[in-house]
This record gives structure tokens, sequence and C-alpha cells, in this order.
């Protein structure tokens, strides 16, 4: 939620950032592994994020995701071909 919707981010590690699956990872593993974040942006004024985080996206966001898809998939693929720090340069760009 931190990102704006459709913003990809590369990290190499970081906190779980109230993100319960990656609090579970972390403990388990720790804080050492590549991340393609991608944001989902922030809900309204009054709502409950979990609902956001997993209700239902617009058509806009809808049609939005083949490409964002595309976008995350080249960005791992930069990840193997090359290196997190190239990867990261590429994608990690502020707009």
């Amino acid at each position: 939620m931190s990102l704006d919707f459709g913003t990809i981010r590369l990290k190499q590690k970081g906190g779980h950032g109230g993100h319960n699956g990656l609090r579970d990872i972390i403990q388990h593993i720790g804080d050492r592994f590549l991340r393609v974040r991608v944001g989902v942006g922030r809900p309204p004024a009054g709502w409950d994020p979990a609902n956001f985080v997993l209700g239902k996206w617009s058509k806009q966001e809808s049609e939005a995701m083949d490409s964002l898809v595309d976008e995350g998939v080249s960005a791992i693929e930069k990840i193997i071909t090359e290196d997190i720090e190239a990867a990261m340069r590429q994608f990690n760009i502020r707009n």
C-alpha cells in the first residue's frame, strides 16, 4: 500500500511493513531475500486496509494488469541475467 498502484520497486532486503506473509518468511529465513514489490495504492479514507487490498480492482486497474505483469517479469529477468543492482537502476525510477 505504500506504493501507488502499478509501481514496481525492487529491494534486496527489508522489514515486513505490516505484511503478515513477509513477517512469517522473515521469522523463518531472515530478511536477506530479493523482493519485487508491486504497488496497490492507499485505500480511500475510512476504508479498512484489508478490505481494500483483498477487494476487486477497478476496470482501469484490471486493464493495466497485463502490462504490469509483463514489467514485473522483465524485472525478474533482469535480476537473473544481470544482477539486482542493474535491475534496481532500471526499474526503481521515480516518475
